[in-house]
């Protein structure tokens, strides 16, 4: 709950500078909490200035000083997903629509488990995905997608 609330923080401060969460986790650094906050600004190729990440850092930690949701230390960072990362949620394939992309499938499709090429689509509504892999064009269900990441081509 704690850090559900805390992406409601974030979303809220990033929305204000029209700037997207990307992705909010809590991980362990050498015995110690932290959380990762990962911003995108749409649009952007790598995801978000060091401007953007400051301004969110600085703000989103007033509001953690005033209302933090979490009873134990932390360290919070806020940083940009970069021009490879990881998709983890429907949206992440809509933001990522025209860049390469690595997939890993649950089940082979059309004979292979794993794809590379271009992202032409995301549907939402049918959670589809397309992606162009050399020749051909394969639709992908996105519950078939293991592991799924964004690839820079030289």
């Amino acid at each position: 709950m704690a850090l559900l609330r805390l992406e409601e923080m974030a979303r809220e401060v990033a929305e204000a500078h029209e700037i997207s969460v990307y992705d909010v986790r809590m991980t362990t650094q050498r015995g110690r909490q932290v959380v990762q906050v990962t911003i995108l600004r749409p649009g952007q190729k790598g995801g978000a200035s060091i401007v953007d990440c400051t301004t969110v850092a600085r703000e989103l930690g007033q509001m953690l000083e005033v209302d933090d949701p979490f009873d134990h230390a932390y360290t919070l960072e806020v940083s940009s997903p970069g021009i490879e990362r990881e998709l983890r949620r429907p949206e992440h394939f809509g933001w990522a629509i025209g860049e390469t992309v690595y997939l890993v499938l649950s089940e082979a499709v059309e004979g292979w488990e794993q794809y590379e090429g271009v992202l032409e689509s995301f549907d939402p509504e049918s959670q589809v995905i397309t992606v162009a892999a050399g020749k051909r064009r394969v639709d992908i269900a996105y519950g078939m997608v293991r592991k799924a990441r964004t690839r820079f081509v030289f």
